[in-house]
This record gives C-alpha cells, structure tokens and sequence, in this order.
C-alpha cells in the first residue's frame, strides 16, 4: 500500500515542465523507430524478410504519426519539442533486429504506462486518453514483432514470461492492458 500511494504521490509532484522534459522522451524513441524502421527495411531480403519490411512500413507511418502527436502535446504544454534522436542501433541479422525492436517496443510501454499517470496527475485528462491509444497501437506492434521473431512478450509488469504461440501473446497483452484485472 505505501508503495501505490508514494507512486501516486511522486506522480502529484510532477510539474508541467517535468512532463514536457518526459513528452521529449517519448519523442526522442519515436524519431529513433523511424530511422530504425527506414534501416532495417532496406537491409532486410528474401521472401521471408519481405512481410517483416511490410511491417516496419507500416510501423513506420504509426511511428511518425505518434511523433507529430508527442510534438503537438509539448507545445500545448507549452514547450518546445527537441529534435535530436540519438544514433540508431544497427544489426547483423533480421533477428537481432526484430530483438532489438521487441526490446524497444517493451521500454515504450513501460514509459508510456508511467507517462498516463503522470498526465493525469496533472489533470491532462485528453493527454492521458490520447498516449493510451499510443498504448494501444505499441503493444499491437508488440505482438507482431513477438510474433515475427517467435519469441516472448514480455509482461511489463514483470521481468519475462516465455511464450510460444501468437495466442499467448495476445493473452500476455491483454493482462498488460488489464493489470489490475490479475489481482482482483
């Protein structure tokens, strides 16, 4: 119980400069998954890694569309959002890729969570119900990168869950979605 309200407490104490540093954040990951997804659809080949390309196409028109929302939610703010994603990872393989990407999507939740709280918390209502929709489009790419690589979603909530089958991950998702859900 101390844990939840000091959480809730650290959230209150959250000024509206402190959310436009964090909106930055998620800005910076956006503009990074836009030039990852630009790369690593040019490197992959073959008729396997032609449907993952396809993919990333997609991710990446998501991707941009969240970045011009993350810069619109800073200046309402009243900030202004910072332009300079940091060098982009590259890989040898399409696994490591799609590794790195599930790895990133993850982190992004997690923010993301965080980051609905500390709107709400302000009282930016409307924010908070357009980064859950943010949530909703990431924990879909979530599944798809899962999926691609044949590997685990990982619940946020906690360090790893193996799963196998694309149905295990759209159940992990949605306890994701649901965390209190568990615990009732």
């Amino acid at each position: 119980m101390a844990h939840g309200k000091q959480r809730q407490q650290s959230a209150t104490e959250m000024s509206p400069v402190q959310l436009i540093n964090l909106l930055n954040e998620d800005l910076r990951r956006h503009l990074e998954a836009i030039v990852l997804c630009v790369n690593y659809s040019e490197m992959l080949g073959g008729n396997a890694d032609r449907n993952i390309a396809g993919q990333l196409t997609k991710q990446l028109h998501s991707e941009l569309q969240q970045a011009l929302n993350s810069a619109e939610r800073i200046c309402s703010l009243g900030g202004e959002p910072e332009l300079n994603p940091c060098v982009a990872q590259e890989s040898g393989s399409t696994e490591e890729m799609l590794r790195f990407k599930l790895e990133d999507k993850t982190e992004s939740i997690r923010s993301y969570l965080k980051r609905v709280r500390q709107c709400e918390a302000l009282g930016e209502h409307a924010m908070a119900g357009q980064i859950r929709e943010i949530l909703l489009t990431e924990q879909q790419h979530q599944i798809y990168l899962a999926t691609a690589l044949m590997n685990h979603v990982r619940d946020v909530r906690r360090p790893s869950i193996n799963l196998k089958t694309e149905a295990e991950a759209r159940f992990a998702v949605h306890r994701i979605a649901r965390p209190n859900h568990d615990q009732e």
